[in-house]
């Protein structure tokens, strides 16, 4: 079984996880299906027990490249440490690398003013 663990992809793992979110009716198929894009251009043919956290810190510094907020970015990385905790349930990895997420904006104040809010 060992030599089979040295051959798993990262985009084998991602499509794990897409098959999971279909199998178990989760709410965020849709949702996932746009950040696995992302980590499927980035991660395809790497193999996931070469994946430390200078891959991720990697990935980031090309999204924020990119223009992108660090809570989308964070989003993503999620998705890529559910698919190897599910990697790790199948057997197909023996351990999840260390993703480390950034710090986001806080979260918008006020979006309605209180007249406003009332009226509603």
């Amino acid at each position: 079984m060992l030599p089979k663990v040295q051959r798993v992809r990262v985009d084998e793992l991602l499509a794990d996880r897409r098959n999971h979110h279909e199998a178990t009716g989760c709410r965020g198929l849709r949702e996932a299906g746009t950040r696995l894009t992302p980590l499927l251009a980035s991660f395809t043919g790497s193999r996931a027990n070469a994946n430390s956290g200078d891959v991720s810190t990697l990935y980031v510094q090309h999204r924020q490249a990119a223009g992108l907020a660090n809570g989308t970015i964070n989003r993503e990385l999620s998705v890529l440490g559910k698919a190897f905790n599910l990697g790790m349930a199948h057997g197909k990895v023996l351990r999840r690398p260390v993703i480390h997420l950034r710090k986001e904006a806080p979260p918008r104040q006020r979006f309605f003013k209180e007249q406003q809010f009332l009226a509603l």
